[in-house]
């Protein structure tokens, strides 16, 4: 699908209770979400349930939105900081220091 940008005057209706101009800002930017998730997560499924995230983020702070940058790229900074975060806990989870406290290394 191809880049859709939206306007600060749909942002404002959409923060204003507008359902329409909610669907709007939210259809511009999910494919760009998910691309990005792909990217940056590698498996489709993780990707997924980041996007959801990451969109759960941008509806509940969009009324913080003051328009100084383009839509796209105050939810590509909203993106890209919950996606290292996703990564940085994947990681800790994998290799916790409680799972290799217990590990027995004399085997």
């Amino acid at each position: 699908m191809a880049h859709v940008d939206v306007g600060i005057e749909t942002v404002r209706s959409a923060v204003e209770g507008n359902r329409a101009a909610l669907d709007a800002v939210i259809v511009a930017i999910q494919d760009d979400i998910y691309g990005l998730a792909v990217r940056m997560l590698g498996l489709p499924g993780d990707a997924e349930d980041a996007t959801q995230e990451i969109l759960v983020k941008v509806v509940t702070n969009l009324s913080t939105f003051r328009g100084e940058s383009a839509l796209r790229t105050w939810v590509w900074t909203i993106a890209v900081r919950h996606l290292m975060g996703f990564r940085r806990r994947a990681r800790e989870a994998f290799v916790s220091p409680k799972t290799v406290s217990k590990f027995n290394w004399s085997s």
